[in-house]
This record gives C-alpha cells, structure tokens and sequence, in this order.
C-alpha cells in the first residue's frame, strides 16, 4: 500500500514538472535570448550601451564614476542573473533529453565565481549607492516611488 502512495506521489510530482517546464520554457528562452544580447553589448559597447537603451534616465551622477567600476558593476551583474538563469535551462533540457550530469568540479568553480559576482556586485551597490541615496534625502525624496 506504501508503494502506490509513493508511487501515486511521484507521478503528480512529474507532472507538475511538466507542467511547469512547459509553461516555463519559453519563458527561460526569452530571458536567455536578453541575456546574450545585454552581455554582448556590455562586452562590446561597455556601459555606453546603457546609456542608450535607457535615455529617460538622468545619468549625470552615473558618469562622475568610474568607466572600469560601471563595466565591473555590469558585467558581475549579468553574471548573477546569468548562471543560475543558465543553470535552470540545462537543469530543465537534462531531464528531457537525459544529459550528462555536470561535473562536481564545474558546480563548484560556478557556485565560486556565481558567490564572487554577488560580492562584488553589492559591494559596489553599497559604495556607489550609498552617495546616491543620500543625495536623494538633500533633495527632501524620502522614497523612490514619489
């Protein structure tokens, strides 16, 4: 009796992964397809490219900083949207199409450099945000929607 419950359980739990795989795909896709293109013109362009696809945006404070840090801050952001963006679509065409696990070695250097990216990434928020946000009170904005 404890088989078929397990057994009942486990087919739900494969179907809703079906599901969701199906409802997600393209999503995962779309998001892909964003991500090569923003690395790209990142790794291209530099962070001028930002400044083009964004023009409403006052970017008078972003340019007193520092090219090198901007191309940092950009490019270890991607990288933190980008792995486990990655991950999830290989995750997902591996139960499909049965691959390879990956190597533990190469889950590790991923995790690593995933880990670093977000270090950085804050770290360079918190520094260069921190002016930013008190510049904001001078002005008497106390939140960011108003």
């Amino acid at each position: 009796m404890a088989d078929l419950v397990v057994a009942i359980i486990g087919f739900f739990v494969k179907f809703m992964f079906v599901c969701l795989s199906i409802v997600f795909v393209p999503v995962m896709v779309i998001l892909l397809f964003v991500f090569v293109m923003v690395f790209g013109s990142v790794m291209v362009g530099g962070t001028t490219v930002l400044f083009r696809i964004m023009p409403a945006i006052d970017w008078s404070y972003f340019s007193a900083l520092p090219k090198g840090t901007l191309l940092i801050f950009s490019f270890c952001s991607i990288l933190v949207v980008g792995i486990p963006l990655i991950a999830g679509i290989y995750s997902i065409f591996s139960y499909f199409f049965k691959y390879k696990p990956v190597g533990s070695s190469v889950k590790w250097t991923l995790i690593l450099i995933w880990t670093i990216a977000l270090l950085v990434t804050i770290i360079i928020g918190v520094v260069f945000g921190t002016p930013w946000l008190e510049m904001l009170q001078d002005t008497g904005v106390t939140r960011l929607n108003s």
